[in-house]
């Protein structure tokens, strides 16, 4: 069994075959083995092979909208009661036995590390909307420690360069990563962001830019027997950073390419409002004082932009939870903010000038 916390959902989880798991363990892995605690009232999530015949679908469900065309992921439902969704390719049919017990089948033909990815996408997608929204809100950003032990965010929009950011500053600067995608605050004296798992997502050039990371890549592809490989890309990488050149990878993956490890959780110390931008020339670095208007204005567009607290745009609702109530609009987590001491800053720069990350961390 695999007993571990995503957000504040935890999960138990049992397989038939260990290959099931593979991903979850891979996410396991990605992290510091003593800051992940164990279940105590666990989602039980049981996985097993099942060459049972489906029934008819009864209407298709939309279960994950992605830029990538992998992940832009439908599926049917086939049973309301109790709710059972089948994954369009994939093999897996999820069933909400209830509301802390799925259960994952797997048809015969399926393949064990696609199974596994969905096993993946299931505990992330519960835990989404299974979180207490209450203690603050969920936020579109990527994440490193700095120097101090405290968190330093990078928010923006998609494209805005923030997996960028993470990887120079892990790569670059030897900073230790908090989260990839997804950032959840929580929100009391301090601010503690706690780490949501993610996939390894790069585009083809930003492989090639960082030696180590295209080196893995390549490792990657040529192991054709390797447990966690889902697609394959067999043609060279490109110098490209487009969503038709993006690959996706589990996240130990990345850890052991950067030989380290993710932290699930860090007091905040710095949010970053990022945008990249090629042949931007100068950087600009610029601190906000929360308390004049403008500035505090242009931090809750931000928020109100970025956090995913009134709507879901991917992860969508194919198991039939409610999206978590809304309780931190963005001008209460600017406050917020502000009254913890956060510093926040603006940076726009070159992606392939980003020594202002010393700066910053």
């Amino acid at each position: 069994m695999l007993s571990h916390t995503i957000l504040d959902s935890e999960f138990a989880v049992e397989s038939s075959d260990d290959a099931f798991v593979g991903y979850t363990e891979s996410f396991l892995r990605a992290y510091t083995d003593d800051e992940i605690p164990g279940p105590t009232n666990p989602v039980r999530l049981t996985v097993e092979a099942d060459g049972t015949p489906a029934p008819d679908a009864l209407a298709p469900v939309p279960v994950h909208r992605s830029k990538h065309s992998y992940w832009s992921l439908s599926g049917d439902l086939l049973e309301t009661s109790p709710r059972t969704v089948r994954f369009a390719g994939r093999g897996v049919a999820v069933t909400s036995e209830a509301a802390d017990r799925w259960r994952v089948a797997a048809q015969p033909w399926a393949k064990p590390s696609v199974v596994g990815e969905a096993v993946f996408h299931v505990q992330r997608s519960v835990a989404l909307y299974r979180r207490d929204s209450a203690t603050g809100p969920l936020l579109h950003a990527s994440g490193v420690l700095g120097r101090d032990g405290r968190a330093v965010l990078f928010t923006g929009s998609v494209s805005a360069g923030k997996t960028t950011l993470l990887t120079e500053a892990v790569v670059t600067y030897g900073a230790v990563p908090l989260t990839n995608d997804r950032a959840w605050l929580r929100i009391d004296a301090d601010v503690t962001v706690q780490s949501w798992p993610s996939y390894a997502s790069f585009c083809e050039g930003t492989l090639i830019t960082y030696p180590v990371l295209r080196g893995a890549a390549e490792r990657f592809e040529s192991e054709r027997d390797n447990p966690l490989r889902t697609t394959a890309h067999p043609e060279p990488l490109r110098y490209a950073f487009d969503k038709d050149t993006k690959r996706i990878y589990p996240m130990s993956w990345f850890t052991d390419a950067t030989n380290t490890r993710f932290v699930p959780s860090a007091t905040l110390g710095t949010l970053v409002l990022s945008r990249l931008e090629v042949a931007r020339g100068a950087s600009e670095l610029r601190e906000l004082d929360l308390t004049h208007d403008v500035d505090r204005r242009m931090l809750v567009d931000v928020l109100q932009d970025e956090s995913f607290d009134s709507h879901e745009p991917s992860f969508l609702p194919w198991h039939g939870l409610p999206m978590p109530v809304l309780c931190w609009p963005p001008e209460k987590v600017a406050d917020a903010l502000r009254d913890a001491g956060v510093r926040v800053v603006v940076l726009r720069a070159d992606p392939t000038e980003l020594s202002v990350l010393a700066d910053l961390l």
